[in-house]
């Protein structure tokens, strides 16, 4: 027995998920071959720029067995949208209307020769004979038809005939007489005797296409409504429009035919009568062809709108709208321009199988439900997520990422352009290195990593050596580190050991018939944090000495480090994070005066200084020229000093000759209350004594230079640099005098950046961390970097300046 194949028989097969994904596969025209040899369906499709050969074995009992190369197929078992949408394209061969409707025509045919034969249909007569009976065929719709239109699909209609001068139902009309017709009454009873096969029944339920012959034939005529209202045929085709707009509320698209008839009234509704080439649209008493249909995948429309769900909008907009545009007038305000189409991010998952000897792989892209081979075209990869939040926002595929994720695991050995096509990895001693060095580091990124096949019970009996970073506090502003590594058992292996197989391009090590491997990327990491900051031997053989104030750089680094362990003391965790706070800004509070003066940048400014304050740290204001940077200054100097045992005590700014005056007159201006003392002239000695008595105290570089001995023998609040250029050659007197300044709280004002060479940044870090550096070589070498290179070196250089400085940039050393 052979199973007839059917949409639903497909339904049952695949679930309405991979149903849908089919229908979207043939409606494409992926399907390209098919045959039914039963009880096998095979065929081929269009994916991308490949051709997939594929098959389905249908068994008696209505069951199939997919046979497809899919993912879905081989690992899952389940039936894919490649075979449902064979088995779609041999529904369409077999069931094609077009078929089936001139199979009907032959049957009618042959109904209606019969029944000449036999007497059943009326005798037609030439209208000029004397026994020959006037006739007048009368057709009008059904009661209820509007209703069993949306309802079935079918149309009620009603016949009737005036014959001799008297009205009288088909039924009842003499077999024996002879009648005259019209042609044109003629043609319309031909077709309704062929549509009733025989005598035409007084009502009938009509198909669309049948309704469609019967008007082609009565254009220009009337045909009867149930209130024997007249129903006018028109000859003039109308043209339909198409109106698209998006609900407010849910994200869906919602699709309306509408089409202008004339003598509509408002709150009158109009209905449609479409067959696969042709349509209608009755209202107001009136039958009007359409100029063109929209594909017949939309005919739903001229029933109810369309409603587009959300995860289908984008592909509505991208691909359908535009075909539906090209068919008819859309009214629209909708463009794909209104929508945020992004790519989402996937989560990568590698399957690895095989053994020690050799390795596949398959990589995975997962986005939520829907998970594909990575970088391969498939049907399951035009989907769209709709944003919760946002209803203009979906996420799609991200194929660059995917291809990013491939040419990654390239570099790792797995070469490949799609996710299962992956050259394996072969050799004892490769497969071994992939496993230690790189899958770690694969699954600290994020990656899911399987096995199957010998390779699995390999991995679960090897271990993974742990490395350790051994910290211990010592006094004198240093700590201790060492580095010990351990595997599960407790034993330690020693870093001559460790080093001589890494140097060796091993990644793993045998000992004992046991196979440890070494996460060398971990022990990499482990070791660059450390690389800029030991300074000498520890106190312990095979230890290195640190100083206090890379504390909260070395954990913030080792706590973003996976696969090493850290053992410490309470003690020195707690000096670290005194060194890596994270208070928040606060607000400082302004005058009254300055309200609406002080701008929301500014505000922020000061903010950010009372925070570098009030944490220990120095650092750098620089805004660009005019943009306020004296005000700012002056609002913190203004503000009670956060550290009690600072009160009262005088504050020191330093800037170019040019504006001594402008500080006061800012100062005079803004925070009147502040005492301030310019020291400049040649009386300026005389005013030295009275430097502690007054809030701040205003000079210049030319005469720090000079006066720096009595500077130096005051301890000041605040030291502040303005025009920090005067400083940036770390030679000149003034670069020496201002780092010799007695303060606590150090601030450099500029509206320069600061990293424009190595020098400049260097002069500006000693003043904020005075004796730190030591000498100019000596931060040249602590850093290994070039100097005086422009273009992409000297980029390179600041950029690598900033990330090695950044821990100190905004700090005080105690």
């Amino acid at each position: 027995m052979t199973v007839s194949v059917t949409r639903k028989l497909l339904e049952d097969w695949s679930g309405a998920r991979a149903f849908r994904e089919a229908t979207q596969l043939f409606d494409a025209g992926a399907v390209i071959e098919v045959e039914f040899a039963p009880p096998i369906i095979r065929g081929a499709l269009q994916i991308g720029t490949r051709i997939m050969r594929t098959s389905v074995e249908v068994f008696e009992d209505g069951s199939a067995e997919n046979q497809c190369p899919c993912r879905a197929s081989r690992e899952r078992g389940l039936i894919c949208p490649h075979v449902i949408a064979l088995g779609l394209a041999l529904v369409r061969r077999t069931h094609d209307p077009e078929r089936d409707r001139k199979k009907l025509e032959e049957q009618r045919q042959a109904a209606r020769i019969s029944a000449i034969e036999e007497g059943v249909l009326l005798s037609r007569g030439d209208a000029d004979d004397s026994d020959v009976v006037p006739f007048r065929l009368r057709l009008g719709l059904a009661p209820g038809w509007s209703n069993q239109l949306h309802e079935s699909g079918s149309i009620p209609f009603r016949c009737a005939a005036e014959a001799g001068g008297h009205l009288t139902s088909f039924e009842k009309l003499p077999r024996e007489s002879k009648y005259g017709l019209s042609s044109s009454d003629d043609a319309v009873l031909f077709v309704l005797e062929e549509i009733c096969e025989g005598a035409v029944a007084d009502e009938m339920d009509l198909s669309p296409a049948d309704v469609d012959n019967i008007l082609m034939l009565y254009r220009g005529r009337t045909l009867s409504g149930p209130d024997e209202i007249a129903i006018t045929v028109n000859a003039v085709p109308l043209e339909s429009r198409l109106r698209v707009d998006l609900d407010r509320e849910t994200g869906e698209i919602l699709v309306i035919i509408h089409t202008e008839l004339p003598f509509l009234q408002p709150g009158e509704i109009s209905h449609y009568i479409i067959t696969r080439k042709s349509g209608w649209v009755i209202g107001a008493d009136n039958f009007w062809p359409l100029v063109a249909l929209l594909p017949e995948p939309f005919h739903e429309v001229y029933r109810q709108p369309a409603v587009i769900p959300r995860n289908s909008v984008p592909r509505f907009m991208e691909t359908e709208l535009p075909l539906l545009s090209g068919q008819m007038q859309v009214e629209t305000d909708l463009s794909i321009d209104l929508f945020t189409i992004e790519p989402e991010t996937p989560r990568f998952r590698l399957q690895l199988r095989g053994s020690r000897a050799a390795l596949a792989a398959t990589v995975f892209a997962e986005y939520e439900e829907v998970c594909l081979v990575a970088g391969k075209a498939s049907p399951e990869g035009l989907f769209a997520h709709a944003d919760p939040d946002d209803l203009m926002r979906y996420t799609v595929r991200n194929l660059k990422h995917e291809q990013l994720a491939i040419n990654g695991l390239g570099e790792l050995g797995l070469h490949g352009e799609v996710g299962d096509e992956v050259n394996p990895i072969t050799g004892t001693r490769e497969v071994m290195n992939f496993i230690a060095r790189d899958l770690p580091a694969l699954r600290r990124s994020g990656w899911k990593v399987e096995f199957s096949g010998k390779i699995y019970d390999v991995v679960e009996t090897i271990e993974f050596v742990t490395p350790v970073v051994k910290i211990s506090s010592q006094s004198g502003g240093w700590f201790d580190v060492s580095f010990a590594y351990e595997e599960l058992k407790g034993s330690i292996l020693s870093s001559k050991e460790i080093q001589r197989a890494l140097r060796c391009g091993d990644h793993y090590l045998e000992r004992d018939g046991q196979v440890l491997l070494l996460d060398s990327r971990a022990i990499e990491g482990m070791h660059r944090v450390f690389e800029d900051c030991a300074s000498g031997d520890g106190k312990t053989k095979g230890s290195f000495r640190v100083d206090y104030v890379h504390s909260a750089f070395v954990q913030s680094s080792l706590d973003a480090l996976d696969g090493i362990d850290v053992e410490t003391k309470s003690e020195w965790r707690r000096a670290a994070e005194m060194w890596n706070r994270h208070d928040s800004l606060g607000t400082v509070p302004i005058p009254e005066r300055l309200n609406g003066v002080l701008r929301p940048y500014q505000q922020e400014g000061v903010n950010w200084l009372s925070f570098l304050e009030k944490n220990g740290f120095c650092g750098i204001l620089a805004d660009e020229m005019g943009l306020g940077k004296t005000l700012q200054t002056l609002l913190w100097l203004n503000h009670q000093r956060n550290d009690a045992a600072l009160r009262g005590k005088t504050s020191l700014v330093v800037c170019p000759t040019s504006l001594v005056e402008n500080w006061a007159e800012e100062a005079a201006r803004f925070v009147p209350d502040l005492g301030v003392l310019i020291l400049s002239g040649s009386r300026r000695k005389e005013l030295f004594s009275k430097i502690g008595e007054v809030d701040l105290a205003i000079t210049s570089y030319a005469l720090l230079r000079r006066d720096i001995e009595v500077y130096q023998a005051i301890e000041f609040s605040a030291a502040v640099l303005d025009e920090a250029q005067h400083i940036k050659n770390f030679s000149t007197q003034n670069a020496k005098a201002a780092k010799k300044i007695n303060a606590v709280n150090r601030v450099v004002l500029t509206g320069t950046p600061m990293e424009n060479s190595v020098s400049d940044l260097w002069s500006i870090m000693d003043f904020l961390m005075p004796g730190y550096f030591g000498s100019y070589a000596n931060f040249r070498k602590m850093y290994e970097l070039p100097i005086g290179r422009g273009g992409r070196d000297g980029e390179e250089t600041q950029g690598r300046l900033r990330r090695k400085l950044h821990p100190f940039l905004l700090r005080r050393l105690k």
